[in-house]
């Protein structure tokens, strides 16, 4: 996982491998290992690599982006379809304001059952 960034696909890679590389990829607090805190180019190939190998499985059923500041506020508009089979969303220490484009977009997460939004800089209104 250290250098996913080098992997071109993991399509034909069993799933259970998949799976392990993911979670070493975004749960990593290494920003060199984790593709959802560097480069805004890197995190968009890495999630969509994910999502062509392993479609709407298991794999993405769940995704922690507590503190990924960078992969919400310069990819999630581009990559935003890819978490529609999300079941579980954390969202926690983003950075996020009352007029933030990610949540407009929560609304059409028709699967979401659980959304982490704390440490955030939301309002009551």
């Amino acid at each position: 996982a250290s250098r996913l960034y080098m992997i071109e696909s993991l399509v034909g890679f069993p799933e259970i491998v998949g799976r392990e590389i993911f979670k070493v990829a975004k749960d990593s607090n290494n920003t060199d290992l984790c593709c959802f805190t560097t480069s805004s180019n890197n995190s968009r190939r890495c999630v969509e690599m994910f999502f062509d190998a392993y479609g709407d499985g298991d794999i993405l059923r769940g995704l922690s982006l507590n503190k990924a500041h960078v992969f919400l506020n310069e990819v999630i508009d581009d990559c935003w379809w890819i978490f529609r089979c999300l079941i579980h969303l954390d969202l926690s220490s983003c950075g996020i304001r009352d007029e933030h484009d990610a949540l407009i977009l929560l609304n059409g997460m028709q699967r979401l059952e659980t959304l982490a939004l704390r440490d955030n800089l939301l309002t009551n209104e």
